[in-house]
């Protein structure tokens, strides 16, 4: 079996929430794991929902606006191959992000929360994956990946998941969800983040898919 779900922004039925602002001031000289911490507890998460039931017409306009109006924006598009039968499910998770500043900007992670983290749930609502889960992380300091994104410019990022071999509970016949967050962007560098309240930053959560694993 070999499926694909895309997003559609007509299908939108929730809300999502960006960190457009300056870093919090209490983050003032507290180092770049304060500034990790700061980056994803200060960002309410409501997502968006491609597929899920009961979609309805005026939210889904409400959260293109939304979107729109964002200063980043990430995007997913998935694919699934295999079956549970065969235990070979693997998914493809396509994200693109998007920089509507116009500034450079920088994406940065940890070993344990990387700078693009695919989260994908089961039916009943459990974690059934989740980037790097389970990898033994020595080093936890928020560092800067490569390749930042020009103003206006996009990048794309891909993650293929071995699901039936990575789970990390067993697999049941149900829809699933995928979504992939951004941990932390910023404009500048870390350093001037981490004492400057002012340098724009934040968390992004992309829109929900809904995937059939059968």
């Amino acid at each position: 079996m070999d499926t694909t779900a895309l997003p559609h922004h007509s299908g939108y039925t929730g809300k999502r929430q960006e960190c457009n602002t300056a870093f919090p001031s209490r983050c003032l000289g507290g180092g770049l794991l304060c500034v990790l911490a700061l980056l994803l507890t200060a960002c309410s998460t409501a997502v968006t929902s491609s597929a899920a039931p009961a979609m309805q017409t005026a939210a889904a306009q409400a959260t293109q606006a939304t979107q729109t109006a964002a200063l980043v924006t990430v995007v997913v598009a998935v694919r699934v191959r295999g079956s549970l039968a065969h235990h070979d499910v693997v998914v493809t998770v396509t994200s693109t992000i998007t920089n509507h500043t116009d500034a450079r900007i920088h994406l940065a992670g940890t070993c344990e929360q990387p700078d693009v983290m695919v989260t994908i749930k089961n039916p009943s609502g459990g974690e059934a994956y989740r980037t790097n889960e389970g990898v033994n992380c020595i080093l936890m300091e928020l560092a800067d990946y490569p390749s930042p994104i020009a103003a206006s410019a996009s990048q794309i990022h891909v993650e293929t998941v071995l699901l039936s071999r990575d789970a990390v509970q067993p697999l049941t016949p149900g829809l699933y969800s995928v979504l992939a967050t951004v941990t932390a962007w910023h404009q500048g560098t870390l350093d001037q983040v981490a004492v400057d309240p002012r340098i724009p930053g934040g968390a992004v959560t992309s829109n929900l898919v809904w995937i059939t694993l059968s």
